[in-house]
């Protein structure tokens, strides 16, 4: 009787132990298939980006004709502002902060333009950037430039 105990002992834990082992191969199949997905899901995300920072780029590439253009309704705001600024510039050269003070003057914050957004629209508009300090740019502005963005504006 106890050799039978004993014996049904074993057989319950070689039952077990396949029980362990067929589990274990499960769950290892199964994280081998989480990690593939894994990969292929970083991989595909990173190809998505490439893509779309490749069309921000191209959207975002400044035009370098100096002729007159239509101009977007964002570009007619910066060239307005340029036009009533130019009076005050000092040896030609308007700075971003400055453009984007007159636009955004009166307007709630939710609707302010950062000066990136007003530089990079400046620099659409074909106008030459120029470093005035550490962290601030300016734009030369010439007769020829006033000329053409009164076109514009």
């Amino acid at each position: 009787m106890e050799s039978l105990i004993l014996m049904c002992g074993f057989v319950f834990l070689g039952i077990a132990y396949v029980v362990l082992l067929h589990s274990h191969y499960r769950l290892s199949k199964a994280y081998k298939k989480l990690t593939n997905w894994c990969a292929n899901s970083v991989a595909r995300e990173r190809e998505l980006y490439r893509e779309n920072h490749k069309l921000r780029m191209k959207a975002i590439t400044p035009i370098k004709t100096k002729t007159p253009v239509s101009g977007t309704t964002l570009q007619k705001y910066v060239a307005r502002a340029i036009i009533e600024l130019a009076p005050f510039t000092t040896n030609g050269i308007i700075s971003t902060a400055d453009v984007a003070e007159k636009i955004n003057r009166g307007k709630p914050d939710r609707y302010k333009l950062s000066p990136d957004v007003i530089g990079r629209a400046l620099s659409f508009l074909g106008l030459t950037a120029k470093k005035i300090s550490s962290n601030a740019r300016g734009w030369i502005i010439t007769q020829e430039d006033l000329d053409r963005l009164r076109k514009i504006a």
